[in-house]
Parts: structure tokens; C-alpha cells; sequence
């Protein structure tokens, strides 16, 4: 059983399944900018 309040994630994956990055608030009610996780693309390999 979990305890507290969720904390949404965004995991960005290769194509092999592997993670490259991962975005997260601190806050239950946000979600990482558009922009950050344009950016956070852009800059993987």
C-alpha cells in the first residue's frame, strides 16, 4: 500500500526501451512545461 500523494512522472525512452530522461515536479498538480521537455529532447543523443 502506498502512502502519500502521487507524484506524476515523465519518463523519455530509446527506442530499446532504455530511459534517457526523466521529469518530474515536486507537486502533484503540475506537470513539466512544454518547453522543458522539448528541450530535455533535444538535447538527448
Amino acid at each position: 500500500m502506498a502512502h502519500g500523494a502521487p507524484q506524476p512522472a515523465l519518463f523519455i525512452l530509446s527506442r530499446a526501451g532504455v530511459v534517457q530522461a526523466s521529469l518530474a515536479e515536486a507537486g502533484y498538480r503540475t506537470r513539466p512545461p512544454t518547453s522543458v521537455v522539448l528541450e530535455t529532447v533535444s538535447r538527448l543523443p
